[in-house]
């Protein structure tokens, strides 16, 4: 008898890199069951209309399920399903995002890797990334992370002009100078430009949709009809099981839909005037097949401590032809 399939749980937990570079990741945006409990709301200034909010160690660690879903615009994904609610799936540190303008900290405690995971997880997931930044403090051993952005909900200016990344880092400077937040200045920012490709008709979206239509042939070994390709972002972090030490990561992945094309042996009958010649042969001819509409991991980073060089998954490779 074969071995029963292992669940995407233990798949991650065994090799959360090696995972992360097979399987495009899409969190949610916040964990079933939960609700804000401290937080402020800037009323001055430039960041008026603008939270604050720290997520406490009962809010913060929640229970994830891996399953494969057909996300509605990113395609087929790896759905984080992130609940306060169960005690079902894996336990992890969960930073949620809120769309009305905020920078959402949660603080992972310097604690004894020996406690059972479900007090001290050893993996972490922020929602995903579509424009936002992510900033950390804090030592690799007891590291606060920042999740900032806003949908333009519920907020009186909003960074629609400029630099939003350097916008973020301004207001968690405020927090420090208001006391609130956490002390000690920003250690490393993941900008949205380093995970984000620019809007349709740039350069760069162009330079990758012909980078990924190039990769596709090759891996068909036929032509496809490409229709689009979009960017987007996860940050997630580990520790060893022993071990106090995080490290973070940012995944880069990219949407890709496409026809498939395939070649179609036909009959063609050809007849002369009066019927009296007749000659058949066979020629190919294209036709569209099946919608492909996927996401791939297309690069590894890791974020901090230290910013490292970015690694290639298998995907990447096959995208960059390297």
């Amino acid at each position: 008898p074969q071995d029963p399939p292992v669940s995407l749980e233990t798949e991650f937990q065994t090799s959360p890199k090696e995972f992360a570079g097979k399987y495009a990741f899409y969190p949610e945006d916040k964990a079933a069951g939960y609700v804000p409990q401290h937080e402020q709301q800037l009323t001055i200034g430039k960041f008026k209309g603008f939270r604050h909010t720290v997520v406490d160690q009962a809010r913060g660690i929640a229970r994830v399920q891996l399953n494969k879903g057909m996300h509605n615009v990113r395609g087929e994904v790896v759905m984080i399903q992130p609940s306060l609610t169960t005690t079902v799936g894996l336990p992890v540190y969960f930073l949620p995002w809120d769309r009305r303008g905020a920078a959402v900290e949660l603080t992972i405690p310097n604690a004894d890797p020996a406690l059972p995971e479900h007090q001290h997880p050893r993996f972490f997931f922020t929602a995903v990334l579509s424009g936002c930044s992510i900033m950390f403090k804090g030592t690799p051993q007891n590291p606060t992370i920042f999740h900032c952005g806003t949908g333009g909900v519920g907020v009186d200016e909003v960074p629609t002009q400029g630099d939003s990344n350097q916008f973020f880092l301004e207001l968690l400077n405020r927090l420090s100078t208001f006391g609130i937040g956490t002390v000690g200045p920003v250690v490393q920012q993941l900008r949205s430009d380093q995970y984000m490709v620019p809007r349709l008709g740039s350069p760069a979206k162009d330079q990758l949709e012909k980078d990924v239509n190039k990769a596709m042939e090759a891996l068909y070994k036929q032509r496809v009809k490409m229709v689009n390709t979009t960017a987007w972002g996860v940050v997630f972090g580990f520790r060893a099981q022993d071990s106090r030490d995080w490290k973070f990561y940012m995944q880069q992945n990219v949407t890709i839909q496409f026809y498939e094309m395939h070649d179609v042996l036909q009959t063609v009958v050809k007849k002369k005037l009066g019927g009296l010649i007749k000659t058949t042969k066979q020629v190919n001819t294209r036709q569209q097949g099946a919608f492909y509409n996927g996401a791939k991991p297309i690069e590894l980073t890791r974020v901090f401590p230290g910013g490292g060089v970015a690694k290639a998954t298998t995907a990447w490779k096959a995208i960059r032809g390297g």
